[in-house]
């Protein structure tokens, strides 16, 4: 099974460099085009956590390294608190997570580890595991430096001799820097009047955006886009 999704995140900055650095005595990649970089490690647990997403940073010593957190308390364990890069349903997380699996003897509890990676110019996989099944899920990260554009997918593969139901694959997880004021910005419309741009505050909850006629249509336009409240057309940072 595989998905797929483009990310997108604008500044107003350009430098060249090196695309894809992985620091491997701390386990930090960075990931860095004319207008953006993305960060994640490895947290001595073995997570897989993202640590930045915004603005071109140049130097690894800039990221700090992946950190085990602690629970807050017995209703905030530390992985409610972690940005975990692609999270299975298991363990105390109860949020949406990026894979929701059952096996056969109706087992669901999937966490996944870092296992390898292999890095080859503008493209980088990232091999995940499940702590117990050979369940394995490659992270596939490709840039286009000169655009500013991350296009992220998964592969999912169930390597065990048990049939197992993949209940929901996500694409990708977004992790945006810790703030408030966020926007949602989407498209819907009507016929002869299209793309109509609506803007609302980004509050906690669930926000559902879908076409029920089978296609996408003038209603549902296959377009998102988050700002920090400030963002216009001709500048400030936005992650779409």
């Amino acid at each position: 099974m595989r998905t797929c999704l483009v990310l997108l995140a604008a500044t107003a900055a350009f430098a060249q460099s090196q695309s894809i650095q992985f620091d491997a005595t701390r386990k930090v990649w960075l990931l860095t085009t004319s207008q953006s970089s993305y960060a994640m490690g490895v947290s001595p647990e073995g997570s897989l956590l993202n640590l930045y997403w915004g603005a071109p940073l140049w130097r690894m010593a800039d990221l700090p390294a992946a950190v085990q957190r602690r629970d807050v308390s017995s209703f905030d364990p530390r992985q409610m608190l972690e940005n975990e890069e692609f999270p299975g349903w298991g363990g105390p997380r109860y949020y949406e997570p990026a894979l929701k699996i059952t096996r056969d003897d109706g087992g669901r509890d999937l966490v996944l580890h870092y296992v390898s990676h292999r890095l080859q110019q503008d493209t980088l996989d990232i091999t995940l595991k499940d702590i117990r099944d050979d369940i394995e899920v490659v992270l596939h990260y490709q840039l286009f430096p000169e655009y500013g554009l991350l296009r992220r997918s998964a592969t999912i593969s169930n390597k065990t001799q048990h049939p197992l139901t993949v209940e929901s694959a996500q694409s990708a997880v977004w992790n945006l820097p810790t703030g408030d004021g966020y926007q949602l910005s989407y498209l819907s419309g009507r016929w002869a009047s299209e793309t109509q741009l609506i803007r609302e505050p980004v509050h906690q909850g669930e926000i559902v955006m879908e076409s029920r006629k089978g296609h996408t249509s003038h209603y549902a336009n296959p377009w998102f886009a988050i700002d920090n409240g400030n963002a216009s057309e001709e500048n400030g940072p936005v992650w779409s």
